[in-house]
């Protein structure tokens, strides 16, 4: 999983207008760039044009990591938006073999709990989390909101969990199995003397 922290994008916008997307991605040790170029939308709007050249570069360079290729798989479809609500009026459809599978119950969250629907949520979660293990004597009040929050930062997030969005959310879930991990395989001793 290559998480917040794995992978950087650049644009440069082309005399033709197309846009060049430079995608590097953190493999092991190594970061590794693929480029490709996106051309404009024929919509009648220069601002969604622009946008749409930006997507396709984004994405063609990502396929040649291999994301996405099944999207090429995929067949046309019409799909009614309504502009007023910003939103589809009916869900796209995709085939079975186009629609992600279950992540292992390691990856997220297990099914029963869902993530949380904002950062106000995350935080408020993780301190009635962090309480509970304060109370069974697992860590020191604070531990755990700052072991969560040092991780979003070396991830490049904002020190704030309150400004986290959804892809943050996973990082956080993750970093609290991890903490709550270690922090239950050190000794009584060694809590009381930190």
């Amino acid at each position: 999983m290559l998480g917040v922290e794995g992978w950087q994008d650049e644009y440069e916008v082309l005399p033709d207008h197309s846009v060049l997307c430079r995608l590097r991605l953190k493999i092991g040790d190594e970061w590794v760039t693929k480029m490709d170029v996106g051309g404009p939308s024929e919509q009648p709007d220069g601002g969604d044009r622009m946008k749409a050249a930006f997507s396709d570069a984004l994405k063609r360079a990502a396929v040649k990591f291999g994301v996405g290729r099944y999207l090429y798989r995929l067949p046309s479809q019409w799909v009614d938006y309504d502009p007023a609500r910003r939103q589809f009026r009916n869900t796209p459809t995709l085939p079975a073999f186009a629609r992600p599978h279950r992540p292992e119950s390691h990856e997220a969250p297990a099914p029963n709990h869902k993530l949380p629907s904002n950062g106000d949520e995350l935080r408020q979660r993780l301190l009635e989390y962090e309480a509970k293990l304060v109370s069974h004597g697992v860590c020191r009040e604070g531990e755990l909101l700052r072991h969560v929050t040092e991780a979003g930062e070396k991830a490049g997030l904002n020190c704030d969990l309150t400004t986290w969005t959804k892809p943050a959310f996973l990082l956080a879930a993750k970093e609290t199995r991890k903490f709550e991990k270690r922090s239950r395989r050190r000794t009584p001793e060694s809590r009381t003397a930190a």
